[in-house]
């Protein structure tokens, strides 16, 4: 186990080196080990802190612990335990305009609303559907189910399904029919297009996105599952609104982990982490370097030397009457950090062996290669 020293130590040990002992610098070598400390911890000992941090759904952020140093890297962990990396992309920002409508709309007049780009845009399923003929044979028909609206703003479903012809009771064709179901009403502007209202969202996610028409449920969390339903074990959480909901049920896939969604950024005060509206996990791991009290400070032994070092660099680089010695002690910390950086990263020959030339075992059956066994042998290098 490593021995640890407290900044109270190690000035002493500096005052005594230097012939002080009326410890005259004591305040000045405790105000500059601070500034030392943190240097040393986030070039050469690399002593960051893992946090686990809630999202405010409400603001999409978590608010930065205070104080802290630096942020090293952002996480989510699944719940196999596995981690995935965060990115930080400088573009996101509190205010969001989302665009995703906007340059590649499939409405004919390029309105850019984004139902009437989701519902011009549906993907229709197609199928294969049997049935039979009057005399016992079978066929089989190619079924488009689909929705849409028409110009006076009637949202409707058109299924295809296999129906048999009767005349005078008597069964005479089976043939592919196509029904028209109306579904809901929406609201349309001048150029028939629809608008991007309550209204719609609401009769079109409440008609699309019901219980008896989704096979997967949608809402809840990452834990719970919606309508605290507990029979059911797979479910979307990450949906952010019912148009999220709509937007699935029209055949776009929102994933988890888009890695255009996987991205965060830091505001402009540094005091939150801004993740993106439909940023798919409620927490993240935070890895962060903490900002410590100086009497909370704990100096490991190995570090000592390049500590003290460190103080006289830091007490003479501002004084102009001794510029000639901070040349010399920053050249002496320096190579005292590099030291200890080396030593806390030393290998042995035998493993620097083994990350560079690892073996490798090449299996052969030839009988002559290994003690004439019968299963063979092989060669190792």
């Amino acid at each position: 186990m490593s021995t640890y020293l407290s900044v109270d130590e190690a000035v002493e040990l500096v005052l005594l080196g230097n012939d002080d002992l009326l410890r005259r610098d004591r305040m000045k070598m405790i105000k500059w080990s601070r500034y030392v400390w943190e240097d040393l911890k986030l070039n050469v000992l690399k002593q960051p802190k893992r946090e686990y941090f809630n999202i405010d759904k409400r603001t999409n952020s978590i608010q930065l612990p205070c104080p802290f140093t630096q942020v090293s890297s952002v996480n989510v962990r699944d719940g196999l335990g596995n981690f995935y990396p965060v990115w930080r992309n400088e573009r996101l920002t509190d205010e969001l305009a989302d665009i995703a409508a906007g340059k590649d709309c499939s409405c004919e007049n390029k309105c850019g609303y984004k139902l009437c780009n989701t519902i011009k845009g549906y993907e229709a399923v197609t199928s294969q559907k049997e049935d039979k003929l009057p005399d016992g044979s079978n066929i089989s028909f190619t079924c488009v189910d689909r929705k849409s609206v028409d110009r006076d703003g009637n949202f409707f479903e058109q299924l295809q399904y296999p129906q048999r012809v009767y005349e005078s009771g008597v069964w005479v064709n089976t043939i592919l029919y196509t029904e028209n179901r109306q579904l809901c009403k929406v609201e349309l502007d001048e150029k028939g297009c629809v608008c991007d209202t309550d209204h719609n969202i609401d009769v079109l996610c409440n008609t699309c996105c019901s219980d008896n028409t989704s096979v997967i449920p949608f809402g809840g969390t990452a834990d719970n599952p919606p309508c605290n339903n507990e029979d059911i074990n797979t479910w979307k959480y990450y949906c952010n609104s019912k148009l999220d909901w709509f937007w699935y049920q029209c055949g776009c896939e929102v994933g988890c982990l888009n890695p255009y969604d996987m991205i965060y950024n830091i505001s402009e005060l540094g005091n939150r982490l801004i993740f993106p509206k439909n940023f798919g996990f409620d927490r993240v791991v935070l890895r962060y370097y903490k900002t410590q009290n100086t009497a909370d400070i704990k100096i490991p032994l190995i570090a000592l030397d390049a500590f003290a070092m460190g103080l006289k660099w830091w007490d003479a680089r501002f004084n102009d009457k001794k510029q000639n010695l901070a040349a010399l002690y920053s050249n002496e910390y320096t190579k005292m950090k590099w030291g200890l950086f080396s030593e806390m990263n030393k290998r042995r020959l035998a493993e620097w062996r083994m990350i560079l030339t690892p073996p490798a075992y090449v299996p052969s059956y030839v009988k002559t290669k290994l003690n004439n066994s019968n299963n063979g042998g092989g060669y190792s290098y």
